[in-house]
Parts: structure tokens; C-alpha cells; sequence
């Protein structure tokens, strides 16, 4: 039985050479091993290094790719560009437009705005219902 395994051959490489592959398996006898020109046999050797998170990640996104990315919230618009959507969606000229300076007064942001109170609105003087329900919805989507 232990003439049946074949001989392992590992080549010597010298400090002034390149870094090679080793040869792990030679069924060739040492003397068979010599008559070879090493520079054939040998390869030069480069490393492969594989980033796993990456891989899964790439995996991921071909196999779902339709998938809404739920986690990523949208780029939040300076307080006059808030409000200016809100005019230009709902046709109400500059009536939203006209709190920019009270909001920047009270130093509030976009995403502030959706957790204020009906009395911290007044305060900003939006002084109606429909105004306090329409700044919450809108500012709803940048909280």
C-alpha cells in the first residue's frame, strides 16, 4: 500500500528569486523531477484575495433587483424648498412660503417640523387646521 502513494515533490526557491506556486503533487520520481525545466513548471504566483461581505453583497443585489430599498430615506430640502412644494402642490401660491422666516426664527428643521405640536406651530404663527394636518403630511416623509 505505501508503494502506491505518490511522492510529494516541493521545489526550492532561492530568496533572489520571485515569489512561485509550489508544486503540491508530482507522481514523478526525484530523478524524473530534475530533467524538467523548472521555469515551465513553476508559475508566478499572485494572490486572490476575496472580500465575503462583498460577494453576498453582489449576490443580493442580482437576485432581488427589484427590491425598494425601504432603508434609505430621502435627501431632505431646505425649509424654503419644503415649503415651495408644498405651494406648488397644492396651489397655494406663497401661503406656506410666507412661514420660512417664523420656522427660521425658531432655528425648526424639515424633520423637525412633523413632531411639532398644534401649539409650537401656533407659536410660528400656522394658525389653521388644514395647515398644521398639511406641513405634518408633507413633512412626513423626511422624519
Amino acid at each position: 500500500l505505501p508503494s502506491q502513494i505518490p511522492q510529494i515533490q516541493v521545489p526550492f526557491v532561492l530568496p533572489q528569486q520571485p515569489i512561485l506556486a509550489p508544486l503540491f503533487l508530482s507522481s514523478q520520481l526525484p530523478s524524473q523531477a530534475q530533467t524538467h525545466n523548472w521555469s515551465q513548471l513553476l508559475q508566478p504566483y499572485q494572490p486572490l484575495f476575496l472580500n465575503p461581505y462583498n460577494s453576498y453583497q453582489t449576490l443580493s443585489l442580482q437576485t432581488q433587483p427589484f427590491q425598494s430599498n425601504s432603508y434609505v430615506s430621502p435627501i431632505i430640502p431646505t425649509m424654503a424648498e419644503f415649503l415651495m412644494e408644498i405651494d406648488e402642490k397644492e396651489g397655494t401660491d406663497y401661503y406656506y412660503q410666507d412661514f420660512l422666516g417664523n420656522f427660521e426664527a425658531q432655528r425648526i428643521s424639515v424633520k423637525q417640523l412633523q413632531r411639532l405640536t398644534d401649539e409650537k406651530l401656533n407659536q410660528c404663527e400656522v394658525n389653521t387646521i388644514g395647515a398644521h394636518e398639511t406641513i405634518r403630511e408633507y413633512a412626513e416623509k423626511y422624519r
